[in-house]
Order: C-alpha cells, then sequence, then structure tokens
C-alpha cells in the first residue's frame, strides 16, 4: 500500500496534479440520470465528469487496494452479487434491501478524517 495521504499536497501528488489542480478538481459537477431497478422504479445515479473519475481510479488502485477486505464484501474485484448469493444459497430466509441515500451521506470531512487519520468517524 502507498504511503498514508496526511496533507492535500500528499493526495495531489498520488492523484498527479497540483494541490491548486485538486480543489477544482472536485468541484466538477456530476451528471445525473436515472436507471430502471428490477421492479421498474427509478435509481438515480450521480457519474462524476472524466477528469473527477480518473483521479478517483487512480485512488482505489493506490491506496483503497491496499486496505484488506472483510469477508462480507462483495462489492470488490473478484466478487459479485453472484458470489454474495452463492454464500447464502442454503439459507433459510433472505432480505434484500437497498441503504437510501448512503452514498450522499458520506460528507468531505468523514473521508478527509479517514485518509489521514485512518479511520471513519
Amino acid at each position: 500500500m502507498t504511503s498514508p495521504i496526511a496533507s492535500l499536497s500528499d493526495l495531489a501528488n498520488l492523484i498527479g496534479v497540483t494541490p491548486d489542480e485538486l480543489r477544482p478538481l472536485a468541484a466538477l459537477p456530476y451528471r445525473h440520470f436515472e436507471v430502471a431497478k428490477r421492479d421498474g422504479s427509478p435509481r438515480p445515479i450521480a457519474e462524476p465528469p472524466d477528469p473527477l473519475k480518473k483521479a478517483q481510479r487512480i485512488l482505489l488502485r493506490e491506496f483503497w487496494e491496499g486496505f484488506p477486505t472483510h469477508d462480507a464484501a462483495h462489492s470488490v474485484i473478484g466478487r459479485s452479487a453472484l458470489t454474495n448469493a452463492r454464500a447464502h444459497s442454503r439459507a433459510t430466509w433472505i432480505m434484500r434491501l437497498d441503504v437510501r441515500d448512503f452514498f450522499p451521506s458520506i460528507r468531505a470531512p468523514r473521508i478527509v478524517n479517514f485518509l489521514v487519520g485512518g479511520r471513519m468517524t
């Protein structure tokens, strides 16, 4: 895993931009659209612009992939909804749910605290 990110300069360096280029990158507008869920109801999608998406992929590769993955996590490389379903195939009951507004509820200070301090408060 890459060394810890201790400053804005460290984060900018990891992504390959200057600190002055980093702030506007985070403020770029997302593209909002909807896709249909299995039941036909709309699922809102917020897609980051290409420059931000590129930065996020760098963070994924250089930083996040260095963290251990919990056995229950299936939204990672090598696992999927299918591997999750297989783990529960002999269960008597299965509950399926969708946590509403999970990602929009995570604000920037929590992410910064995690990146710098290694904990999500």
